[in-house]
């Protein structure tokens, strides 16, 4: 039942980002269910009434959001889209993230070494503005955490920043695939949905403004790393 509601409220969110993420999940949740079925040689179906949750929770929401839309669409006419209008509408087209992401690329390839320093983004971006938006308002984030840590910081700085992905992921994999945690695998997956969540987020807004998404991050690679290392000493005391 949460997992259902939780589901329902992801779509009824209304948010392009969130449905990438939603598509994301399930995919890498059907590819686990798989791997889990062929390793414990149990027949796919029973790891797969997992997704019967996601697929009620989508029903309920696609006839939730198409009632509100119908029932609004002469008051409150574009401002409540159905599922369906918002999925079709997922394009970079439009939502200036790519003019600001070939921005931050220019400006990446100009300024290799040391960037535009931690926090100017809002200063680097203002010659590429006027060519964006001819208005007065500026954009202090690059809508993807990735190329603006690239931009303020240059080339080491965005590869010290990715290698913190890779290294979590790497774990995740010695962690799940490992020997002796069979009895925690679905909790590194949970893990990994979390640290996926996270890259999709990072790739098209900025968390790392937000704290409170900050502290989940920590989180999960503490998850990673504290089972990483724990595993590590079990298999030396068994050696």
């Amino acid at each position: 039942a949460i997992l259902i509601m939780a589901v329902m409220s992801i779509i009824i969110m209304s948010t392009r980002s969130t449905y990438v993420s939603l598509a994301i999940y399930t995919l890498f949740f059907i590819v686990i269910c798989i791997i889990e079925s062929i390793r414990r040689q149990i027949h796919f179906l029973k790891v797969f009434k997992l997704l019967i949750p996601i697929l009620v929770g989508f029903v309920f929401a696609f006839f939730a959001t198409k009632t509100v839309n119908t029932e609004f669409d002469n008051t409150n006419k574009g401002k409540f889209a159905g599922l369906e209008d918002r999925v079709s509408s997922i394009t970079l087209e439009g939502s200036g993230r790519k003019d600001y992401w070939l921005a931050s690329i220019d400006y990446l390839k100009k300024h290799k070494l040391i960037g535009a320093g931690f926090g100017n983004w809002k200063i680097a971006v203002i010659p590429y503005e006027r060519e964006i938006l001819n208005d007065n308002i500026l954009s202090y984030h690059v809508h993807n955490d990735f190329l603006e840590v690239g931009a303020e910081t240059g080339v080491l700085g965005i590869l010290l920043y990715l290698s913190l992905f890779v290294l979590t992921f790497i774990l995740f994999i010695k962690n799940y695939f490992g020997k002796d945690l069979h009895q925690n695998r679905f909790l590194h997956f949970f893990a990994l949905l979390a640290l996926v969540g996270y890259g999709i987020d990072a790739s098209l807004n900025f968390p790392m403004e937000r704290p409170i998404i900050q502290i989940l991050f920590a989180l999960v690679c503490s998850i990673n790393l504290t089972v990483y290392l724990q595993n590590k000493k079990t298999a030396k005391n068994t050696e």
